[in-house]
């Protein structure tokens, strides 16, 4: 093997490893489209699984102790998401006022 060929064999390395990096930077580009259909598959889900959904139960662990931060401090509890009758995500704040 002489000089030129192992130019040559360099320059195909060196081009294909740029072929490569177009590849892999085309791979990521559409697992993060399809990272956004799932979640807009998972939203739609949702909507169409609560569609007759009119009450939700939301089941708080800990609730002695998250009463008494509540009661204590200025804090606020979210609940977990959840939806009702198709429409969109909604949260349920609680927060008490330690004044009284």
């Amino acid at each position: 093997m002489d000089v030129s060929d192992a130019v040559d064999k360099s320059t195909e390395a060196v081009n294909t490893k740029d072929e490569l990096l177009l590849m892999g930077e085309k791979l990521n580009k559409k697992c993060d489209v399809i990272k956004e259909d799932t979640v807009c598959l998972r939203y739609d889900y949702d909507l169409l699984l609560h569609t007759n959904t009119r009450q939700v139960n939301w089941r708080i662990s800990h609730f002695r102790d998250k009463l008494y931060e509540l009661m204590t401090t200025p804090t606020s509890l979210w609940s977990p998401a959840f939806t009702i009758a198709t429409f969109p995500a909604t949260y349920l704040q609680v927060r008490l006022n330690g004044d009284n």
